[in-house]
């Protein structure tokens, strides 16, 4: 089963803390293990990034959301991709040495491998591994709350009047009742 969200980046942090391998070169087989996901036979980073269906090119590392694969197009022929933390952050294998697995800035580790960002994916290996957040449903009291609201404006508008404020505000009054009536233009 694929794992996915908080969980991939649960893995992938334990791995940082307590290495069940050495990860020297193998940047494209831990983030896929960080997601549980089988290999599809797909050569290298490069290559995977080449192959996803889901891709989010950027060149900002605070627009990449948690949880998904990060990818670099980098001098060598393999590219890298790692696994997002969020807030511009990935878990990185052969970081802060080779052999290694740590925490880095997406942007320092662009400086310090000469590396390109190319952005993230939603899918690894074939498999998708982030879904983005389905949108808030629209207010079905909109409308109402709206008109509601230029009723408000009217009745200020109308104590204006009853001040002595003059006919721009009388007009004013007078448009937004016009508005009420006839609805939105388009």
């Amino acid at each position: 089963m694929t794992r996915t969200g908080d969980a991939a980046v649960q893995w992938a942090l334990g791995e940082a803390k307590d290495q069940s391998r050495d990860w020297y070169r193998q940047c494209k087989m831990f983030t896929r293990l960080a997601f549980a996901v089988p290999s599809d036979g797909t050569p290298s980073a490069g290559a995977a990034w080449d192959r996803a269906k889901f891709k989010h090119p950027t060149s900002d590392p605070n627009n990449i959301p948690a949880a998904v694969p990060v990818f670099w197009e980098m001098e060598s022929v393999a590219d890298h991709v790692a696994v997002a933390m969020g807030s511009g952050l990935v878990i990185s294998t052969d970081w802060p040495v080779s052999h290694d697995v740590g925490t880095v800035g997406i942007s320092t580790l662009s400086s310090a491998w000469h590396g390109r960002l190319l952005g993230w994916t939603e899918d690894i290996d074939g498999v998708r591994v982030w879904t983005p957040p389905a949108p808030e449903p629209p207010d079905p009291n909109r409308v109402q709350k709206a008109r509601h609201e230029v009723h408000a404006a009217i009745a200020r508008l109308d104590r204006a009047i009853e001040a002595g404020r003059g006919q721009d505000v009388k007009d004013m009054r007078n448009s937004l009742r016009r508005a009420l009536r006839t609805g939105p233009k388009k």
